[in-house]
């Protein structure tokens, strides 16, 4: 036969192989090659006579040892990627249980509206990415920087804030972009924003506004008001 397969158990090791079609024509003999194992111990390669951890899938590629604790690897002599494919409503998740708990966090693609979120602690959302790049966090969540939480930036629901915790040093507003100024704008009524400070770069004035009329500023000399 010009193509071969062949089912065989040596010492407990359970294995498939199979050949193509050899090109040499009829009568030829076929070169069997393994495409899956089952070792003795309940561990599954496929295209991998030696897996290190319950699943190995492999494409020809070489690793490191399996760190302690690995179930499943797989393997790329380049690229390696896992796909997940769902409905095109529907999501691909990949999900984090533990013995008490099951779906206690989630990374969940959304094909509906095309986000990726992050869930932890349960069912809670606690990050997402939109289909326009957005990143999103819920109220009260906090982008936090420093080993103590030093800074953080976050909404309440009702407001938006900037904390610099207690003994975290100065907090600065800085810019480095040459003769460039740093404005404090607010929007004294709906959809009008004006200027109510502005540090000028060029200069070195600080300006004061109400309603976007300049009132006061510094001077080498002084104040001019």
């Amino acid at each position: 036969n010009s193509a071969g397969t062949q089912l065989s158990m040596v010492g407990g090791v359970v294995s498939f192989s199979n050949a193509p079609v050899n090109s040499s024509g009829a009568g030829a003999a076929a070169t069997l090659t393994e495409r899956l194992r089952i070792t003795s111990d309940g561990s599954v390669g496929i295209n991998e006579t030696n897996p290190d951890t319950k699943l190995v899938v492999s494409n020809g590629g070489t690793s490191s040892s399996a760190s302690g604790g690995t179930l499943a690897r797989i393997v790329g002599s380049g690229v390696a990627r896992l796909d997940i494919v769902a409905g095109n409503s529907n999501h691909s998740i990949l999900e984090f249980s533990r013995a008490n708990l099951t779906a206690a966090g989630q990374i969940t693609y959304t094909h509906s509206d095309n986000s990726l979120s992050f869930t932890a602690n349960g069912a809670q959302e606690k990050l997402r990415i939109t289909s326009d790049g957005k990143v999103r966090v819920p109220d009260n969540g906090k982008f936090v920087a420093g080993a103590g939480d030093d800074l953080q930036i976050y909404h309440t629901g009702t407001n938006s804030l900037i904390v610099n915790e207690s003994d975290s040093g100065n907090l600065y507003l800085r810019n480095k972009d040459a003769d460039k100024d740093i404005f404090l704008q607010i929007a004294p009524i709906p959809g009008f924003v004006t200027d109510y400070l502005r540090a000028d770069g060029s200069t070195g004035e600080v300006i004061l506004y109400a309603s976007g009329i300049q009132k006061l500023s510094t001077k080498s000399t002084g104040i001019d008001v």
